[in-house]
């Protein structure tokens, strides 16, 4: 169907859509446990907040186009998120503090 054509996505030659498809990878060891719990975790949480009536890539992209006015995620959510983030990098209870000025604390 049609004329295949080299994606562009305006990010320059550094840009993950001008490479190879086989390239388009995470290099190993670089969260790979995080990633995939977490997005299990953000289509479970999902799933509950629009009783099923929304798909997650559909929330993914009005968080990205910032249609939220507040936090979508409830704090046990939150917890959960942070919780997740000691585990796989273990990482600090102050390597997670976020400044106020940040969205969504």
């Amino acid at each position: 169907m049609g004329k295949d054509r080299p994606f562009r996505d305006g990010g320059g030659p550094c840009s993950p859509g001008r490479w190879p498809r086989a390239k388009r990878i995470l290099p190993a060891g670089v969260g790979e446990g995080f990633f995939c719990k977490f997005k299990g975790m953000m289509a479970e949480y999902w799933k509950k907040f629009t009783s099923g009536k929304e798909e997650l890539h559909m929330f993914a992209l009005r968080l990205a186009a910032r249609r939220f006015e507040e936090n979508p995620f409830d704090e046990g959510f939150m917890a959960e998120g942070l919780k997740l983030l000691k585990g796989e990098f273990g990482l600090k209870e102050e390597d997670l503090v976020i400044d106020a000025p940040q969205c969504f604390r």
